[in-house]
């Protein structure tokens, strides 16, 4: 399995961070023509009610390196919720268009294959906005 680059940013701030934490994509932007960076909103997920809006979450700009065969299905303009984002490892011998498989299993709010994952910029303290 490859390695996503600089998860210890997310891990320092949530450390049992798993990607079904992520619970809200908040903003996505596309850089260099095949770069997309996603804004995540995560809380570790607990029994009970998930998401808690009475605690915070942690937000990180997570960039995914070109990415391929691209499915957006968002019910929401301004903020669009995960029900079970997954990443996937791919073995070499997978027919895949790159290393990793990224989607809501949920849902199907989001697919996509990427070459390499990077964690840029982490915040520890966010409250959610429902009207971002």
């Amino acid at each position: 399995m490859y390695a996503i680059r600089n998860l210890d940013k997310l891990i320092a701030v949530l450390p049992e961070w798993r990607d079904r934490d992520v619970a809200f994509i908040i903003g996505m932007a596309w850089t260099d023509n095949t770069d997309l960076t996603l804004t995540l909103l995560s809380q570790e997920r607990k029994d009970g009610t998930w998401p808690d809006f009475g605690l915070p979450f942690v937000e990180a700009a997570v960039t995914f390196k070109a990415v391929s065969l691209l499915n957006i299905k968002f019910s929401h303009l301004a903020y669009q919720q995960l029900m079970d984002f997954n990443i996937r490892g791919l073995d070499d011998d997978d027919w895949a268009d790159g290393k990793y498989k990224v989607c809501d299993l949920n849902a199907d709010t989001i697919s996509f294959y990427c070459d390499e994952i990077v964690v840029g910029e982490v915040d520890g303290d966010v409250e959610f906005d429902r009207f971002y």
